[in-house]
């Protein structure tokens, strides 16, 4: 009998995590942009980000996801804003290169921006040319490890903080 439960348990958490695709990004696939791969994705699922340079900010990201960047993924986020903007549980951003955050006195823009989250990973990334690097607020059970931060401010006044909490 227990071993019957055990069975249809492992079967039920098979279909339930068997459906997670994997989107491909570049210049020449069928998904050009990350932020449409995003908003085609389904939760859970993942996102492989070939080499290039991808002009995109304010990227959204409201559902559990996995964003991975292979061989020179750059998001260039051209000074306008932030690049990610993360509202969901179940995130993880594994190696990217993520530059030109967005500069403003108004607006605490940053590289990634993660609010009310939790089981997050921010991993392997490379932020350049930021205001603030990673601003994060409410959350819970989340690991940043293995980051490279580096802002091109002259003057304190002219720059955020590399992970703000």
């Amino acid at each position: 009998m227990i071993r019957k439960k055990i069975h249809i348990i492992l079967i039920l958490f098979s279909i339930s995590f068997g459906y997670a695709q994997q989107t491909v990004v570049c210049s020449t696939c069928k998904v050009t942009s990350i932020a449409n791969a995003i908003q085609a994705a389904k939760a859970h699922d993942t996102i492989l980000v070939k080499k290039g340079i991808y002009k995109e900010y304010d990227i959204l990201i409201r559902k559990p996801i996995t964003i991975l960047g292979e061989n020179e993924a750059i998001i260039d986020g051209q000074k306008k804003g932030y690049i990610f903007k993360i509202k969901s549980d179940s995130i993880t951003l594994n190696n990217l290169t993520l530059l030109n955050v967005g500069q403003s006195y108004t607006k605490d823009f940053a590289a990634i921006y993660l609010s009310r989250s939790k089981n997050f990973t921010l991993t392997n990334l490379r932020l350049k040319d930021v205001f603030f690097g990673i601003l994060v607020e409410k959350l819970h059970y989340g690991v940043i490890k293995n980051n490279h931060i580096s802002s091109n401010a002259k003057e304190e006044a002219g720059s955020g903080n590399g992970i703000h909490m």
